[in-house]
């Protein structure tokens, strides 16, 4: 259960992690990583989303010099377009 495997992390840790728990757990205050992080010489770099990169949504296989397409991903753009699988 919750109660028991917090239990066991603050055993393991030595110290009581009621506010820890409070405020990151169960609560919606955001982890502060780098903090935790730094003693080891990390840090957490954010990266800004971007555009999804484009896709066509095949797979294709090379056959004697030739690329055909194995497979079109359903709801893909190449699936929407109407490209089938070749056989």
């Amino acid at each position: 259960s919750p109660k028991q495997l917090r239990r066991v992390i603050e055993s393991v840790v030595g110290c009581d992690l009621s506010s820890f728990f409070d405020n990151y757990i169960n609560g919606t205050a955001e982890l502060p990583f780098n903090e935790y992080l730094e003693p080891f010489g990390l840090q957490l770099i954010g990266v800004e989303e971007s555009e999804p990169i484009p896709f066509l949504g095949i797979i294709t296989k090379t056959d004697n010099s030739q690329e055909l397409i194995k497979f079109v991903e359903a709801g893909s753009p190449a699936g929407l377009a109407g490209v089938d699988a070749g056989l």
